[in-house]
C-alpha cells in the first residue's frame, strides 16, 4: 500500500516515478530493509522518500547514510 506522508518538513528521496507500481516496487524494497519509505506529498511524479523528518538539520545527518546505503544520488526535499 502506497502512504503519502504530509506532516514532516523534510524527506530524503531516493527515487521519483511515474508508474504506481514502480514506486509500490521501490517502497517495499526499503521497507524490506527497515525503512519507513513513504511518498512525499506534490504534484508530478510520486517521490519515494526512504525517510522524513520535522526538520532540515534531522535529515541532513540522515543523507549521507542513505546515500551510502540505498542510492548515492538521494536529495532532501521539502514541499
Amino acid at each position: 500500500m502506497i502512504r503519502v506522508c504530509y506532516k514532516p518538513n523534510y524527506f530524503i528521496v531516493v527515487g521519483s516515478f511515474r508508474e504506481t507500481a514502480n514506486t509500490q516496487k521501490m517502497i517495499g524494497q526499503l521497507r524490506s530493509r527497515g525503512f519507513d519509505a513513504v511518498v512525499a506529498p506534490g504534484q508530478g511524479l510520486q517521490r519515494v522518500a526512504a525517510a522524513h523528518f520535522n526538520s532540515r538539520e534531522e535529515a541532513q545527518e540522515a543523507l549521507k547514510s542513505i546515500q551510502q546505503q540505498v542510492e548515492a544520488s538521494a536529495w532532501i526535499y521539502r514541499p
